[in-house]
């Protein structure tokens, strides 16, 4: 349902199969962390391996964890 692709260049994609993903969620949609989560995976796009996206997908799960890249 969700696969992540990182390449050595720092280019990478995150692939989301958003009807499954749906389904699961489905009756939760006003959840805190099914709205962080969703809001997560939109930021990656499957179709360009984005290295400043892959960056701030990791700095938000830092953030969320309460630490920082620097």
């Amino acid at each position: 349902m969700i696969g992540a692709n990182d390449e050595p260049n720092g280019h990478g994609t995150v692939y989301v199969d958003w009807p499954k993903l749906n389904d699961l969620l489905e009756g939760r949609r006003e959840d805190e962390d099914c709205k962080k989560l969703v809001a997560f995976l939109r930021l990656s796009n499957p179709y360009v391996g984005d290295a400043i996206c892959n960056l701030l997908m990791v700095e938000a799960v830092l953030r969320d964890f309460g630490y920082s890249v620097s």
